[in-house]
């Protein structure tokens, strides 16, 4: 299963991807900010000052990496939260922007499922990777469920409170297991059936 965890920061996207890697035994994806402003010696603001375009150019290219090495995972992010932040902090005129998104676009295939998450479910951490502003929060939510409607394929939107999460998102998971298992099932006695009335 390609799982993603998508929406605003500081909503709980990692704990829920840490929570699911766990439960199913798959890889966890990172969504890479935290490396990479670790690496530079950067705060946030620092990055997008400095240049927006190499920050989200750079923590797309990693997690693709790992995206593509992994047939199974859980993602911290997907495709639809590249395309928002980028679009957010990047001007429209600017000719990398219509770039990025054309190939960014196309990995929307490359996920199962993607869940949505609530924002303002609780008050948003400081740690210096995220932005603490609420109506920033909110306009990010906005976006991501709006490109979601437009180019997402498989999404399902968690509510309720943060403690629910898992639960929720671990009922959608184990039935779509159990859908592919019986199609799986369905496939082997087609052949045999198939195989059978050719001898």
């Amino acid at each position: 299963m390609r799982i993603a965890i998508s929406g605003s920061s500081g909503i709980g996207k990692t704990t829920l991807a840490r929570q699911l890697a766990e439960r199913y035994g798959y890889p966890l994806i990172a969504e890479g900010v935290k490396k990479y402003l670790s690496e530079k010696g950067l705060t946030l603001q620092e990055a997008r000052t400095k240049s927006v375009q190499e920050f989200q150019t750079e923590i797309w290219a990693s997690y693709l990496n790992q995206i593509r090495v992994n047939s199974d995972f859980v993602a911290d992010r997907s495709f639809l939260d590249f395309l928002v932040y980028a679009h957010y902090h990047v001007p429209i005129i600017d000719t990398w922007l219509s770039d990025y998104i054309r190939a960014v676009l196309p990995h929307a295939a490359d996920y199962d499922i993607i869940f949505i998450l609530p924002f303002g479910a609780f008050p948003i951490q400081t740690d210096g990777t995220r932005e603490t502003n609420p109506l920033y929060q909110r306009d990010i939510h906005r976006s991501i469920c709006g490109a979601a409607e437009k180019y997402a394929k498989n999404i399902h939107y968690i509510s309720g409170k943060p403690d629910e999460y898992f639960n929720q998102a671990t009922a959608v998971i184990d039935e779509m297991l159990r859908q592919k298992r019986l199609a799986s099932s369905l496939g082997a006695d087609a052949r045999f059936v198939a195989l059978s009335e050719g001898i």
